[in-house]
């Protein structure tokens, strides 16, 4: 088997009996929780918050960069909440209201009119 994949035997027997090193121990833990707190939170965490949340109830020091890593290695990523408009669109042609011409305006412009007509004449 070790001439097929191209390793030395030493090495595979030293691979297979190798013990696991503190941080292995640690990262496995780490992964436990971040799955639990995952499910949990119906996976809206993201990193930071995933690590804030671990943190927080563990009493630990763990960097967001760590629990980003092992978060990226289990597939998990937040699912982004967004805002609802409150409020629909009223514009004219959704909502079928009487537009009237603006007669404010209109009387305005002819008292202007009026005006530079006398000015013209005067």
């Amino acid at each position: 088997m070790c001439n097929i994949l191209g390793i030395a035997r030493a090495s595979y027997y030293k691979w297979l009996n190798r013990k696991e090193t503190k941080e292995e121990i640690e990262n496995r833990i780490l992964l436990q929780l971040i799955q639990e707190y995952d499910e949990r939170f119906n996976h809206i965490l993201g990193y930071r918050r995933m690590t804030r949340w671990i943190n927080k109830f563990n009493r630990a020091k763990y960097s967001k960069r760590r629990i980003r890593r092992l978060m990226k290695l289990l597939g998990i990523k937040s699912i982004i909440r967004r805002k609802k408009n409150k409020y629909g669109k009223t514009t004219p042609e959704v909502k079928q209201y009487p537009i009237e011409e603006n007669k404010r305006i209109q009387k305005y412009y002819l008292e202007l009119e009026s005006k530079q007509l006398s000015c013209v004449i005067a």
